[in-house]
Order: C-alpha cells, then sequence, then structure tokens
C-alpha cells in the first residue's frame, strides 16, 4: 500500500507543471519630422501580450513620402499587400 501512496505523490509532484506567464509589451510609435504623417495601429491598446498580432500603417501627409520603418523592435513580420 505505501507502494501506491509513493506512486502518486510521485505522479501528482510530476503531473503538476507551473505556467510561464506570457509576457506584456509596451508599443510606441513616432513619426519624424512630426508634420509628415501619422501611424495608425490596430488594434489599439496599452499593451500587447507576445505573439499578438499588431498592424501598422504609415499614412503620410501632402507633398511627403513614406520612406522607411526605423527602430528597435522585439519581433517584427512585415506583411505587404
Amino acid at each position: 500500500m505505501k507502494k501506491y501512496i509513493y506512486l502518486f505523490f510521485l505522479l501528482i509532484l510530476y503531473a503538476c507543471q507551473i505556467e510561464e506567464p506570457i509576457p506584456d509589451y509596451t508599443l510606441t510609435t513616432s513619426v519624424s519630422p512630426t508634420d509628415g504623417g501619422k501611424i495608425t495601429i490596430s488594434p489599439q491598446s496599452a499593451t500587447y501580450q507576445e505573439g499578438r498580432v499588431v498592424i501598422l500603417s504609415a499614412e503620410s501627409n501632402e507633398n511627403w513620402v513614406f520612406r522607411q520603418w526605423k527602430g528597435d523592435m522585439v519581433v517584427m513580420k512585415m506583411q505587404f499587400s
């Protein structure tokens, strides 16, 4: 009987796992020069969980042309249509 109790406790010990929380990230953007256009973020949120898809759209003002994305990014997958 003791053998089964030890086996039961070992089974419970190895069957229970601690789940790591999914990290959250803050997204900040800026336009340079500031009167050159704007960046639209969809969906809007204060923080984003790792793995969340966020769509960034650059829209230039009249007489301006969007040139490039710059900066530090954790992970960036770009898809152009």
